[in-house]
């Protein structure tokens, strides 16, 4: 093996590199156990990386598919927060659908078997499913704060949040294109064997270090301070003062605190769950950017720290989606009417089902507002106001 030959060192993705220079051939005592180590990893490790990303690809890749057809599916559910909560959605599938399989494979066999081209695109399309989850969370927040402490102000219109939507998108893009032109597949030798790497490899050392710590500033830190900043005065607004602002009837601020009570809770929720997912990878790869020779002495544990942030950061996706269920009374309602179409399918022929609740919730006008007669609950205004 010779000098330019490289040795098979970690994952995509991951900004993880081999010092080429010290290896010059593959009967190097210090090749050798590095490759050993990657090769062999560990078994519990393996089952970890194994189960969770199985359930990312059934429960995120279903349920996550799911949620978005029920959201642009059903008027009722259109909202401005919904459609935000859509695109979290679409960008988890995007992952679970796309990403989760290859990656899986990729880590149980440690080698890539999928193709010189699939390598980068699979490494940025989970970068840029990161940055458009936590860009368009930023955004909820901001609305939800406008839409709280500023009731009387115009809800964003439709074609304005398309434009911040696909922004978000765009912006997303952009950040992973450093990261993305080091992406690639590189071929080599293990104990022998041929071996094919997927990774991130920074010819530049201090370019990488910086371009890590501002996306773990600018992209995760920020955000996440600026997202705790305005749910915490949220909460303070509307659970200990328990009047929302504005100049408004006592039945009209009833309602209104009824229902951001039971959104407010989902998207906290959701926060919190994508900081703790999430915050020990980051942490993981800044230190690793800046990692001292006793860190990078024991090469297993490293793998092993790395395929637990991984892991966990993974689980985000089942963790919200369970959320999203669990804790919001309109999707969970829209996802049983939805499994009851599915299961009398058959029979739609021979029976004559009654009308869902969705299909009774078309007694909104299109002006938005329920229809003569039609009793006003927290239920009927909460996708309205």
């Amino acid at each position: 093996m010779n000098e330019s030959e490289p040795v098979f060192d970690s994952n995509g993705g991951s900004p993880s590199y081999a010092d080429y220079s010290q290896i010059i051939d593959g009967d190097s005592s210090s090749y050798n156990d590095t490759c050993q180590e990657f090769q062999q990893g560990t078994l519990v490790m393996r089952i970890f990386m194994g189960v969770t990303f199985s359930l990312v690809f059934v429960i995120c890749g279903l349920g996550d598919s799911l949620l978005c057809y029920l959201i642009l599916s059903q008027q009722r559910l259109r909202t401005v927060t919904n459609l935000l909560i859509a695109n979290l959605a679409a960008s988890d599938a995007l992952v679970a659908i796309f990403c989760i399989l290859p990656s899986l494979v990729y880590y149980e066999k440690q080698k890539w078997i999928w193709g010189e081209a699939m390598c980068p695109i699979v490494g940025t399309l989970k970068d840029i499913s990161f940055y458009v989850s936590i860009n368009t969370l930023l955004v909820i927040a901001v609305d939800r704060y406008y839409g709280i402490f500023h009731p009387f102000r115009p809800r964003m219109q439709k074609a304005t949040l398309a434009t911040i939507v696909v922004s978000i998108w765009v912006v997303s893009v952009l950040i992973t294109i450093p990261n993305s032109i080091n992406l690639g597949l590189v071929e080599g030798k293990c104990n022998g064997q041929d071996i094919a790497a997927c990774y991130a490899h920074w010819k530049d050392q201090t370019a990488s270090q910086v371009y890590t710590v501002i996306i773990a500033v600018m992209e995760f830190i920020v955000p996440m301070v600026c997202m705790g900043f305005v749910y915490m005065s949220i909460a303070l607004k509307l659970w200990f003062h328990r009047t929302p602002p504005g100049n408004v009837t006592a039945r009209h601020r009833e309602i209104t605190v009824n229902r951001q009570q039971k959104t407010i809770p989902m998207l906290i929720t959701v926060v919190v769950a994508f900081f703790i997912c999430w915050a020990p990878y980051h942490t993981y790869m800044t230190v690793y950017q800046f990692k001292t020779a006793d860190i990078d002495a024991n090469r297993r544990d490293e793998y092993t720290y790395f395929y637990i942030v991984e892991g966990i950061a993974m689980c985000n996706s089942i963790v919200s989606t369970v959320i999203y269920f669990a804790m919001s009374t309109g999707f969970r309602k829209e996802l049983i009417n939805f499994m009851k179409r599915v299961l009398s399918w058959p029979y739609k022929d021979r029976h004559h089902s009654p009308p869902s609740c969705s299909q009774s919730s078309n007694a909104l006008a299109r002006n938005g507002y329920p229809s003569a007669g039609r009793k006003i609950t927290a239920d009927t205004l909460d996708t309205k106001l």
